[in-house]
């Protein structure tokens, strides 16, 4: 197969060498109405890496979270009508995705929210439980001393004082998360 002229083919197995993962390119293709023509770019690729890591997470989360108690309610089965609806309103998979973001955004229960995901997944084949890889990041000894010290000040209670501290490893580059597990920082 020829590409038009000016224009080249981006296979998978260049994606994958770039270090793309084949679902974040059906994650794209999924943002995109199948009867409209489909921009590649690595930027777009890059966004869809982000979205399906987000979703990943927060679906993981939320599985962790619900534990055994996950089953169908009303409430779960009204989303899954309202993705069902979407691919059938001629297979808008668009729409269904953004259905889906609003499913998490909703006030559903933890275990409703895994019961949707199941159901959702099962059609957009994106593997949203799969975990996200941790990224192993490589903190500046100065950056280490701050967060050392935003501990302490957390410890202490001063609040003022933690905040300031996590503007200053934001200005270097790097953002933290409170978690149960103490805190996460990953790089911008």
């Amino acid at each position: 197969m020829k590409p038009p002229p000016g224009k080249s083919i981006v296979t998978v197995d260049v994606l994958k060498d770039k270090g793309y993962e084949p679902l974040a390119y059906r994650y794209l293709c999924l943002g995109a109405h199948y009867r409209t023509q489909l921009e590649f770019s690595y930027e777009s690729m890059d966004s869809a890496t982000k979205s399906l890591k987000n979703l990943r997470a927060q679906a993981c989360g939320y599985l962790k979270e619900a534990g055994e108690k996950i089953a169908e309610t009303q409430n779960s089965r009204t989303w899954k009508d309202k993705f069902t609806a979407a691919m059938q309103d001629d297979l808008n998979a668009p729409k269904a995705l953004a259905v889906t973001w609003e499913a998490l955004k909703s006030d559903l229960t933890a275990a409703e929210k895994v019961d949707f995901l199941r159901f959702a997944d099962s059609i957009l084949a994106i593997d949203v439980f799969k975990a996200p890889i941790e990224e192993k990041v490589d903190v500046p000894a100065e950056v280490v001393a701050l967060l050392e010290q935003r501990q302490a000040a957390r410890v202490a209670k001063d609040w003022a004082k933690s905040d300031a501290l996590r503007n200053a490893i934001a200005s270097a580059g790097y953002i933290v998360k409170d978690t149960p597990q103490g805190q996460q920082v990953t790089k911008k």
